[in-house]
């Protein structure tokens, strides 16, 4: 669920097959926290600029008549951030916000639309968020270790040489310190309209169809396809980086991505990461998740706790699809839910 904005420059140098849109945009607009990515006439890729902590990237659809956005990102502080920083490509007003998944960093900005802005997700993603996400593992780790990452970042700023590394050192520092305030005014708002398998929106010339093709990242995932720019938006479902697993259901995710691709797409725009073309890396993301399951399912069948077996799994031999995997081991949030999804299958003794 988090993203190092210095993958982006790997993937340019590794030259992957899977390529960052941005080689045809002209370069992104930078206003105020976002970056914006021109993908398709009136189609924009929000990211982080690095003056705050804004959590996912938000796809941006424009129409004759108004700004959809896609995921309302990681506060209100944020969510504020996006409306006011898409005056730099629209001064349509938002009207619609979907919500591609429940989690913190892609739907905690919701309470900053009003009533005349429907937001939209899964049946799932509103029960979810009526619910405790604020007290669940998921939502806590990114709050709990910021005082320590601040700390460690301090002690670094403070044996820093170079000027350049130290500025953005310290931007880290109060970006961190900063959000540890704004998550003090979240109020957890859920969708005010939802879907079960599909939803269609015709606005301005545009078909923006949603859809739900089942449990993968979570049980809550929504991809916005667009049939005439062959463009789909897939939240976490498929991102360019390997996506967060400790809500995941890994032994069905592979189907729902085979069902993801049925549709006719040239274009994935990610919850996190760069945009990307084509179907291929979507295949190797499956082989990944195939193998990661092998991995734990084994080790958990020799009777290796979830917390010991997350260093012993090695995912490197797919690293030239995800170059972020530079040793063994995997986020044991990810083991620790396999475990526990196998546990509920297995038959009681």
């Amino acid at each position: 669920m988090r993203v190092r904005v210095t993958l982006l420059f790997i993937l340019f140098a590794a030259g992957w097959l899977w390529l960052d849109a941005r080689a045809q945009s002209g370069g992104p607009i930078v206003s105020g926290a976002h970056r914006f990515e021109k993908v398709a006439d009136g189609i924009y890729y929000a990211t982080a600029s690095g003056t705050m902590t804004v959590g996912a990237n938000s796809p941006i659809i424009i129409t004759d008549t108004e700004a959809i956005v896609i995921d309302s990102e990681i506060t209100p502080a944020a969510a504020r951030a996006l409306v006011a920083d898409l005056k730099a490509i629209t001064d349509k007003p938002v009207k619609y916000v979907i919500d591609s998944h429940y989690h913190y960093d892609h739907a905690f900005g919701n309470q900053v639309f009003g009533p005349d802005v429907q937001v939209i997700g899964h049946e799932n993603t509103r029960k979810r968020l009526l619910g405790n996400t604020m007290e669940q593992y998921t939502y806590l780790t990114s709050v709990e270790p910021v005082p320590a990452r601040v700390a460690a970042l301090r002690e670094r700023s403070q044996k820093e040489t170079d000027p350049q590394q130290k500025v953005l050192l310290e931007r880290q520092i109060a970006n961190s310190l900063a959000y540890l305030e704004q998550v003090k005014e979240i109020r957890v708002t859920p969708p005010t309209v939802t879907l079960d398998r599909k939803m269609t929106l015709f606005r301005g010339g545009r078909e923006i169809q949603l859809l739900y093709f089942g449990r993968g990242h979570t049980d809550t995932d929504v991809v916005v396809y667009l049939p005439k720019e062959r463009i789909v938006c897939t939240g976490d479902l498929m991102e360019s980086v390997i996506s967060y697993m400790g809500d995941a259901y890994a032994d069905e995710w592979p189907a729902t991505l085979d069902r993801l691709m049925t549709l006719d797409f040239d274009t994935v725009m990610p919850g996190h990461g760069v945009v990307f073309k084509g179907k291929a890396h979507i295949e190797a993301f499956q082989r990944y998740l195939r193998d990661l399951l092998k991995q734990a399912t084994d080790l958990k069948k020799a009777g290796v706790a979830a917390d010991a077996a997350a260093p012993r799994i090695d995912m490197r031999a797919f690293a030239t699809d995800f170059p972020q995997l530079r040793a063994a081991g995997v986020d044991v949030a990810a083991v620790r839910r396999i475990y526990a999804l196998a546990d509920r299958h297995e038959p009681a003794h």
